[in-house]
């Protein structure tokens, strides 16, 4: 199972985009296995993501083969500069 949740992201004064690096959703499974998400994002790492509004989708397999997926909303909101 995954949990996915919302995220929001601000910009550096007067920039047009955040320095991101994604947080991964927490999985749990009945197998025992330790898992790891994985994810699509606009950008890989510790990228630029420009203001808006993204969908990322998550993934998880288990050793049997059971996968879990989720979808989360990552907002990037621009600060104005001071």
């Amino acid at each position: 199972m995954l949990a996915c949740a919302d995220r929001t992201v601000p910009t550096e004064a007067g920039q047009n985009y955040a320095l991101l690096s994604l947080h991964l959703p927490s999985v749990s499974d009945n197998s025992g296995a330790n898992l790891t998400a994985t994810c699509t994002q606009p950008g890989a790492g510790d990228d630029q993501v420009g203001i808006g509004i993204a969908t990322i989708d998550c993934e998880a397999t288990d050793p049997y083969g059971n996968k879990g997926t989720c979808t989360f909303m990552l907002t990037v909101q621009g600060k104005p500069q001071t």
